[in-house]
C-alpha cells in the first residue's frame, strides 16, 4: 500500500506492496513504479495523482526509474535467477512499448 500526496490540494490511497519510486515528469503529472507478488508496474500519472496507464511486466522487484530528455523511460528490476544468483534486467521504454532490455549479471 502506498500514498501519493500533494498538499493541500488531494491526497491519493493506491493498494500495492512496494512502490519504490515516484518522479514528478513535468508540470503534467508523475510516473511512478513498484511491485507485488511477482508483477512489476510502471504508472502514469496525471497533476491531479489519478492513474492515466499502467504498464504490468512479469518481472519481480522493480526499484528504480528515470525520464530520459526525449521523454523516455528506463527502469531496472533486481531478482534472483534460476541458479539463486542475484540478476538485474534494465530496460528502456516509452508509453507504449519496451525499446531495449538488457539481463545483467547473469550467470
Amino acid at each position: 500500500m502506498f500514498y501519493i500526496y500533494k498538499f493541500n490540494s488531494w491526497i491519493r490511497y493506491y493498494s500495492t506492496t512496494y512502490f519504490e519510486n515516484v518522479i514528478r515528469e513535468t508540470t503534467d503529472g508523475f510516473i511512478g513504479a513498484g511491485y507485488e507478488s511477482n508483477l512489476s508496474f510502471f504508472d502514469k500519472y496525471d497533476s491531479n495523482g489519478s492513474i492515466l496507464w499502467r504498464k504490468l511486466y512479469s518481472i519481480p522487484y522493480l526499484r528504480s526509474l528515470q525520464v530520459t530528455n526525449n521523454n523516455e523511460y528506463i527502469i531496472a528490476s533486481s531478482f534472483y535467477g534460476s541458479n539463486n544468483d542475484l540478476d538485474m534486467l534494465v530496460m528502456k521504454l516509452d508509453s507504449r512499448e519496451i525499446l531495449y532490455g538488457k539481463k545483467l549479471l547473469e550467470e
